[in-house]
């Protein structure tokens, strides 16, 4: 259940998306497929810095199902997704308190 009628009841953060020519090249040279079994033996996601910042964030889309499936299928602008994704529970998100992309690196992985 959504906690508003206009937003999904869940986030996906993809592990791997559609290069484009402003893409950072120093990113971790592993798979989507890599990162996905990373987070998932460590229950740790950590954010990365990314759009000019000097803190690490985590991303989250904020997408439907039927999106998420276009994006995989069609793609948006740069291509299709990879099909590596974790799908978490908005309101169990919100409850775990991640702290906001600019938060110290303290607080830069949930659980």
């Amino acid at each position: 259940m959504s906690m508003h009628p206009d937003l999904p009841g869940a986030l996906v953060h993809f592990t791997g998306r559609p290069s484009g020519p402003k893409e950072r090249r120093d990113f971790p040279p592993t798979t989507p497929e890599d990162r996905l079994a990373s987070i998932l033996r460590s229950g740790t996601l950590h954010g990365a810095e990314a759009f000019g910042t000097d803190a690490p964030a985590l991303c989250f889309s904020e997408v439907t199902e039927e999106a998420r499936r276009a994006m995989l299928r069609d793609g948006v602008g740069r291509g299709r997704y990879e099909p590596w994704s974790l799908v978490l529970h908005r309101r169990q998100l919100i409850t775990a308190r991640p702290g906001p992309a600019s938060a110290s690196p303290a607080r830069s992985g949930t659980r």
